[in-house]
């Protein structure tokens, strides 16, 4: 009895406390809760309110972003907060979320070092702090997160190297470093990552060879290592691993060939990159039965033979590009290889350009899916005219044509093609007049007809191209005035060039509208009469050159708005008076040419007059002044009135 009596009693205290004390699993809420809190502490703005809801007031399992454990309610299993503009830093109390499995802050404004906590999340599948911009090295003891699944940490700040510990992840599957600031050589431990699908660590700045041993990597999806500063050859074991279908290396130095077998051993692939290397030897045939491939782009390499005559074959291709290679072989077949393409009903982009392709255009460039969006064939032999079939090509925004020997005149479909964006026919033999119509479809932004052997005038329906941002019509023999259509076109912000032509006729006052182009040059014509006060209009001009023609009259005193000026080129003129003094205010200006006028007076010697090798005034026999190395005359004293009049001229711009 006495036995039982004691045991009661013990049982009695040890309830009677347990009652009164908190449970373990209360204790260990309280602890993620604070942990939470301490997390919101560290967030200085938030932009949408998302963390409202974190307050002593409620259970944090109503917190926004958090999920809860179904077993223990009150542990903390998931915490996202994705793109919600949140600022801050991370909190090393994170590591206090010992049951987390699931951390996800893509997409913020998150700032500081990933703290060193983070290795105490034993638990942890998920860990996504992609698109902010944190900084410092990532932390070796991640690698203490053994059940880690994803590590996603692209497009931060991240510096320093790529942890050799990474390597003892071993259920890791997809692991993201890009668009980092990262250095050094790929570690070699990570080929044990035995399970791993996409590995992803490109637009750093990484160097070395690939470890032949990545190649053991059996159940890789997707390897992108591109724009980094990696060389050497491919393991070849890659080429072997045929569960890949995305495969991306360009913008390294790697060098080698494609091996012949690539059709037979890769049959998964959709992206092939390799682009901006050192890769050499022909292009196998065997390319062609990839049929699943989307995206092939060899381009910036150095391949040279014929390119393969079956690529029809790859139903599903949306890219090919082949640009800046040594392909073709100089001869009328080298563009044999576009019959088949009409068969790549999803083709969105065409580029062939700077290679040793000549010949003719195949009439089959009319059969072209019209999916085609853009076609780049300029920088190589072509002969002949422009294709009448491309019109066909309905969907077309880029026709890039330049640098080839096609003759003939412009077709007119190029100014009615109704999604024609941006065209560029230049350094050809193309004759004849510009197309009147040449706007007609109004979708026009950028134009490119320099150096040709077009005569004829400026058609007026230039004014239509009310998207028009840059127009280059120079090295023409273009002749009769500038339409004030064209040189009123607001729309114009980066380029007029109409340079080396034979027109005539005065500055349109118009040329104000520009007041946002960056470039004008209208050098070696036959233009005459006074520059136009509106020209000061254009506010937005950096290049201005309006050298060999026959301007004459004085400096507009407007163009002291000009102040972005950094090339200013008025020479072989007739334009007279003094040479403003506020040219020597322009902080900007690099490069000025007043030379072969009939300038008068004194030459300044402030800004960027004090540097002989920046401005040249020769040939103006009525100068004088100006700093020593000009070897001028010496300026007649100026009586008192003038000196007076002089400093109040200075006084009324200050």
């Amino acid at each position: 009895m006495e036995f039982n009596y004691k045991t009661s009693f013990m049982l009695f205290i040890c309830f009677s406390f347990w009652n009164i004390l908190p449970t373990s699993q209360s204790i260990i809420a309280e602890t993620d809760r604070l942990a939470l809190l301490a997390i919101k502490e560290k967030i200085i703005d938030d932009p949408s309110g998302a963390l409202n809801s974190w307050n002593a007031s409620s259970h944090c399992s109503n917190w926004t972003g958090i999920t809860c454990s179904r077993r223990h309610p009150s542990r903390v299993t998931s915490l996202v907060l994705e793109s919600m503009g949140l600022v801050g830093t991370i909190s090393p109390y994170i590591g206090n979320l010992s049951f987390l499995r699931y951390l996800s802050l893509y997409d913020n404004q998150f700032t500081g070092e990933i703290p060193q906590e983070v290795g105490h999340l034993s638990l942890l599948q998920i860990f996504d702090l992609a698109n902010n911009t944190l900084t410092g090295k990532i932390p070796r003891n991640i690698s203490l997160c053994k059940n880690l699944e994803d590590l996603v940490l692209y497009n931060n700040g991240l510096v320093g190297g790529i942890p050799t510990e990474l390597g003892s992840l071993s259920k890791l599957e997809i692991l993201s470093l890009a668009i980092n600031h990262l250095v050094g050589t790929i570690p070699v431990s990570l080929s044990n990552l035995s399970v791993l699908a996409s590995f992803n660590i490109g637009f750093n700045s990484l160097h070395g060879n690939i470890p032949s041993e990545l190649g053991q990597l059996s159940r890789l999806i997707s390897f992108t290592i591109s724009l980094n500063n990696l060389s050497g050859t491919i393991p070849p074991q890659f080429f072997n691993i045929s569960s890949i279908t995305a495969f991306s290396v360009s913008g390294n130095q790697f060098h080698g060939s494609i091996p012949p077998y690539i059709g037979t051993t890769l049959p998964n692939l959709k992206r092939f990159l390799i682009g901006g290397n050192r890769f050499s030897g022909v292009l196998p045939n065997s390319i062609s039965n990839l049929s699943r491939l989307s995206i092939l782009d060899l381009g910036r390499n150095q391949f040279t033979g014929s390119v393969p005559p079956n690529l029809g074959n790859l139903k599903n291709l949306t890219v090919l590009s082949i640009v800046r290679n040594y392909l073709g072989r100089g001869d009328i077949e080298d563009l044999s290889f576009l019959n088949s393409l009409p068969n790549c009903s999803k083709l969105e982009r065409l580029v062939i350009s700077l290679n040793n392709f000549s010949g003719q255009l195949p009439d089959s460039i009319a059969n072209l899916s019209t999916t085609l969006r853009e076609m780049y064939m300029g920088g190589n032999n072509i002969l002949g005219e422009i294709h009448p079939g491309i019109e066909n090509l309905v969907n077309l925004n880029v026709l890039a044509m330049q640098g080839n020997h096609l003759n003939g005149s412009i077709p007119t479909f190029i100014g009615k093609h109704p999604n024609l964006m941006y065209v560029s026919l230049s350094d050809n033999q193309l004759s004849g007049k510009i197309p009147s119509n040449i706007c007609n479809s109004a979708q026009l932004e950028r134009i490119d007809f320099s150096i040709n052997r077009l005569h004829g005038g400026i058609p007026p329906n230039f004014g239509n191209c009310q998207k028009m941002m840059a127009l280059n019509l120079s090295q023409n023999q273009l002749t009769g005035a500038i339409p004030k259509e064209l040189i009123g076109l607001s729309s114009i912000t980066t380029l007029l060039d109409l340079s080396g032509n034979q027109l005539t006729g005065y500055l349109p006052s118009e040329v104000g509208n520009l007041e946002r182009i960056v470039q004008l040059y209208l050098s070696n014509n036959r233009l005459s009469g006074k520059l136009p006060d509106s020209l000061g209009k254009c506010i937005g001009l950096e290049e201005l050159s309006l050298d060999g023609n026959l301007f004459e009259g004085v400096i507009p005193a407007s163009l002291v708005s000009l102040e972005g000026l950094r090339n200013l080129d008025m020479s072989d003129n007739k334009l007279s008076g003094q040479i403003p003094e506020y040219l020597e205010s322009f902080a900007s200006l690099r490069y000025l040419n007043l030379s072969s006028n009939d300038f008068e007076g004194e030459v300044p010697k402030q800004g960027i007059f004090k540097n002989i090798n920046a401005f040249s005034v020769l040939g103006n026999d009525r100068l004088c002044g100006g700093i020593p190395l000009l070897h001028l005359p010496s300026c007649p004293r100026p009586s008192f009135e003038k000196a007076r009049e002089k400093q109040q001229r200075k006084l009324r711009r200050l």
